[in-house]
């Protein structure tokens, strides 16, 4: 198998969607979809379920597209794929655009070729040469199978700029990241919208993010440009362009208020609401749900307490798995019956598993 198409989806406009998905189950030779529990799932799992070469993966909260890329990569890794590429839900796959991109890369000298790590599908006309890039997008990005678990994806980063720790740490593994310059994707990228006066001097409509989402570009950014992750240059053009339309849009205080949150809490690395807290339990009672939440384990594994009542009844299962999951991440659980209902329909089958992670103050 040659590559692997990873689709994220939350809450898609389905005929978009729809066109989307046909290019990608043409162009490329599987696709998995990975969805953040869409208001409208079930039909693009009934779309998966209609093609042969489809898998669907529901997610049951939006942990942004980073970690929806792992998982979706993690997943995949049975196939042994030699690239994978990754696709928002509203990208659409020209014809021949796959067999056109692999063909250009096979005409490459050897010692080039065996250095590319990740190529960026162009979206603008173009003679489609082929050059070096810094920075580039998730979606349209084709990554060799044998490096993608190696640099994707940084999970803390929920949203923006993931795509760029990502194209970061394929060049300090000594690859080269390259894009080729023609129309291979058609994208839509972000909000277009009227801005006062900079769609007046561009005479058009401009791309817009709103206050909540210029936090999570400040703070990101600012975390990669302490790393020494992206340029400065690059970091201001980001800041500057993305701020300016946000005072033009929403008004001075809300840019200061997203700004100023930005770079302080990635000053303070403060990335996650869960390390406020000394211990972290995570409780589950979903009649039948628990059977699937079990596989998140990079979820699972920032709990030190993880307590489930299960109802494997439901799905003709017992706890073992869970346990043997839960086990392996290392955590030392019991079960035990936690009202009548679970002595008269079995223990194995419905019940309490509680687990505790073994480690210094909470096992001894």
């Amino acid at each position: 198998m040659n590559v692997i198409t990873i689709i994220v989806t939350y809450n898609p406009d389905l005929k978009r969607f729809s066109q989307g998905f046909s290019s990608a189950l043409m162009e490329t030779d599987h696709v998995i979809v990975v969805d953040y529990n869409s208001q409208n799932k079930d039909l693009i799992k009934a779309l998966c379920s209609s093609a042969t070469n489809c898998e669907f993966i529901e997610m049951f909260f939006n942990s942004g597209i980073a970690h929806a890329l792992r998982v979706g990569i993690n997943y995949a890794r049975k196939y042994e794929a030699k690239w994978f590429l990754f696709l928002d839900d509203d990208t659409i796959l020209l014809k021949g655009s796959m067999a056109k991109a692999l063909e250009i890369v096979d005409k490459l000298p050897e010692i080039i070729k065996q250095r590319i790590g990740t190529i960026l599908l162009g979206s603008e006309e173009g003679y489609c040469n082929i050059k070096e890039i810094r920075y580039g997008i998730f979606s349209g990005t084709l990554i060799k199978g044998e490096l993608v678990s190696k640099v994707c994806c940084r999970d803390e980063f929920f949203l923006d700029s993931a795509d760029h720790d990502m194209y970061s740490r394929v060049r300090e593994l000594g690859y080269l990241t390259l894009t080729i310059y023609c129309k291979l994707v058609n994208h839509r990228l972000g909000k277009m919208m009227w801005i006062p006066v900079a769609s007046s001097i561009l005479r058009k409509p401009t791309y817009y993010e709103p206050p909540w989402r210029y936090y999570y570009i400040v703070r990101n950014s600012t975390k990669l440009l302490i790393e020494g992750r992206i340029d400065f240059l690059f970091y201001l053009h980001q800041i500057t362009d993305w701020g300016i339309k946000i005072i033009f849009v929403d008004g001075f205080k809300k840019f200061l208020r997203s700004l100023g949150l930005g770079l302080i809490h990635a000053f303070l690395d403060k990335f996650s609401y869960l390390d406020r807290f000394k211990v972290r339990v995570l409780k589950m009672d979903c009649k039948g749900c628990e059977y699937d939440v079990i596989n998140e384990v990079d979820v699972l594994r920032l709990f030190d307490i993880v307590k489930i009542e299960y109802s494997g009844y439901l799905r003709g299962k017992t706890y073992h798995e869970l346990k043997s999951t839960l086990e392996k991440l290392g955590f030392t659980c019991r079960v035990w019956a936690h009202n009548e209902n679970a002595l008269r329909i079995g223990l194995d089958r419905h019940g309490m598993l509680t687990c505790v992670k073994n480690r210094e103050g909470l096992i001894r």
